[in-house]
């Protein structure tokens, strides 16, 4: 059972499993490849975000790695689809990052069970 912070990791996994076990083609989505992003680009989206609706998150990054950590909760591996989409393998989630006109990253969008939520960064 993953009754813990500690079992999302093999929470897809599973998700996956009965999917192709009874047939489920929504739940079957393939698996990306993750794209290799600068390091330049990863400090840019270090910092905090938070919106109107509550939800509040910090992306962090360990070496050449990006993490969202929602309040909380346990820090999530992001890995890069292109410079500002990024996916989190343990979830079925999508984090796309937005920039303002002089190329400052200004919000966040968590896509995730087909509900959208946007974040403005704090800091």
């Amino acid at each position: 059972m993953i009754n813990s912070n500690e079992g999302g990791q093999i929470l897809r996994e599973i998700e996956r499993a009965i999917a192709r076990e009874y047939g489920w083609p929504d739940g079957l989505t393939e698996d990306k490849t993750p794209a290799k992003v600068s390091t330049e680009i990863l400090n840019a989206l270090i910092g905090e975000y938070g919106g109107e609706t509550g939800f509040k998150c910090t992306i962090t990054r360990e070496n050449d790695r990006l993490f969202l950590k929602p309040a909380d909760q346990q820090p999530i591996e992001l890995f890069a689809e292109s410079d500002t989409k990024f996916f989190a393998k343990v979830l079925n989630a999508e984090i796309t990052f937005e920039k303002g006109d002089g190329g400052e990253v200004k919000e966040l969008t968590l896509q995730q069970d087909n509900k959208k939520t946007s974040a403005p960064k704090k800091r």
